[in-house]
């Protein structure tokens, strides 16, 4: 658990502490947006995870939540704008001292993105897929392949 050694304060809690995510065009590496507020706490460590999560040809974010879980964000036109927020498995956990980011991936070849973050598979819109180790269809696999068992 992270302190102020001063007040005792725990760190993930405190509001000045969240993250926020910038976007920047690549041309001129100008300010496109900043994308952050108290109602939805990014975690200031944890990197983000881009993809086209909803098959409309522009890049979505997304983002690990402080206290677990993630948040999405799309493109509407003008800003970005949240698209939904996964429901954490495990627990508030903002006070721990964690570095771990989401990632994307199409986990069961389908043409539909997964987002994998710690133990949890999200479908592209948010739902929870799976909260066991790994993605059940590559969990078996993982295993075999630690016991050198096929």
């Amino acid at each position: 658990m992270a302190l102020v050694p001063e007040t005792g304060e725990v760190l993930g809690n405190d509001p000045n502490s969240f993250g926020v995510l910038r976007v920047l065009r690549g041309r001129d590496c100008s300010l496109i947006e900043t994308i952050g507020d108290q109602t939805t706490p990014l975690r200031q460590s944890a990197g983000p995870a881009l993809g086209d999560l909803d098959g409309d040809h522009n890049i979505d974010i997304v983002a690990r939540l402080n206290t677990g879980g993630v948040v999405a964000f799309r493109w509407n036109g003008t800003s970005y704008v949240k698209y939904w927020t996964g429901a954490a498995a495990g627990g508030d956990i903002s006070a721990n001292q964690v570095w771990d980011g989401p990632s994307i991936h199409d986990l069961d070849n389908d043409g539909k993105p997964e987002i994998i973050y710690g133990a949890t598979v999200y479908r592209a819109d948010g739902c929870i897929a799976s909260a066991t180790l790994g993605f059940p269809a590559y969990n078996c696999a993982l295993l075999n392949a630690q016991t050198r068992t096929f």
